[in-house]
């Protein structure tokens, strides 16, 4: 489990290196998880696996630093000692986020369901728009390496992380629930499903729903990204948004204006956080009006600035690039 200079290696094992794990403690470790899953919650299952595998790899360096996390220190003690040790502590090289994952899902403050598959987008989708979240501990092969990105722990550690993206900020958490039940409307049209049969595009997409978890402003403005094509050739108009996600003029007026010199503030709170309640009946002059927007929505593309990549970004900054 090498440092590097700013951040934290995505896996913490190469391939080479989770097969040699498995090959010494896998039988081990998943007959220990066997006992386990007789009385432990999912969480505690979660702490259990994870120090496990540190006190395996790192026998001298496990145990990281005493945090200072109010809302950790609120809680009653855990029965589990591994629950109780995360309530007071951090493993060494984990960020903060995974202890305050793990305590808060055991005390029911955080909404999360413990699976051995991965999950595909849809399923993290569809969960999103109720407000919970999945974490992946694939317990069927300890040497795996899944998507051939990470091994099977820090897979475990990548989605803590991103549910505390999620459930941190109350605010932005409903925020990113409405997101997701747009983006779960969106993904039914025509012109979107028809862009998803191309490979590269579709990964970008998925990326988007399911494993950004990030502010709805950067969210917002990814998508707005990735329609670029088909809003500047008109594939894609007000009228699509108007219909598929219920949004109103100005709803669509503060989309139009994401990426460009016109871009105001913080409207996407127009976007996200005052859903407009949709009427099919359109007021007097609605139709010219929604013409006319387009129209000028053509014109501001030229300003526009594709500021939105997903191309090796990562929505966690600071030290923790995982």
């Amino acid at each position: 489990m090498a440092l590097r200079q700013q951040g934290y290696k995505k896996s913490f094992l190469s391939p080479e290196l989770a097969r040699a794990f498995q090959n010494r403690f896998g039988q081990e470790l998943t007959h220990c998880l066997r006992s386990w899953k007789k009385s432990a919650s999912p969480a505690d299952l979660c702490a259990k696996v994870l120090i496990f595998f540190f006190q395996k790899e790192r026998p001298k360096l496990w145990k990281g630093s005493f945090h200072q996390d109010q809302d950790l220190q609120t809680l009653s003690s855990f029965s589990s000692p591994e629950l109780e040790f995360f309530r007071e502590r951090n493993l060494r090289a984990l960020p903060p986020s995974v202890a305050r994952v793990l305590c808060l899902w055991e005390a029911g403050v955080y909404h999360l369901e413990l699976w051995s598959t991965i999950p595909t987008a849809e399923q993290v989708l569809d969960l999103q728009t109720q407000g919970r979240r999945c974490v992946s501990l694939l317990d069927h092969d300890w040497g795996a390496f899944p998507l051939g990105e990470r091994d099977v722990f820090s897979f475990l550690i990548h989605d803590l992380i991103h549910a505390d993206h999620f459930f941190k900020d109350p605010r932005l958490r409903e925020a990113q629930m409405s997101f997701a039940q747009q983006m779960k409307n969106l993904l039914l049209h025509p012109v979107i499903q028809e862009k998803r049969q191309n490979v590269k595009w579709n990964s970008q997409i998925e990326y988007l729903i399911a494993d950004m978890n990030t502010h709805p402003l950067h969210l917002m403005k990814t998508l707005k990204s990735l329609l670029m094509p088909e809003l500047e050739t008109g594939r894609l108009q007000a009228k699509d948004f108007q219909n598929q996600l219920g949004w109103s003029l100005t709803q669509w007026q503060a989309f139009a204006r994401l990426n460009t010199p016109l871009e105001k503030g913080l409207e996407f709170r127009e976007l996200l956080l005052q859903q407009a309640q949709f009427r099919s009946s359109k007021s007097p002059g609605g139709e010219s009006k929604t013409l006319a927007l387009d129209q000028n929505f053509s014109l501001s593309l030229a300003y526009s600035r594709h500021s939105a990549s997903f191309e090796g970004e990562s929505e966690t900054k600071g030290p923790y690039l995982l």
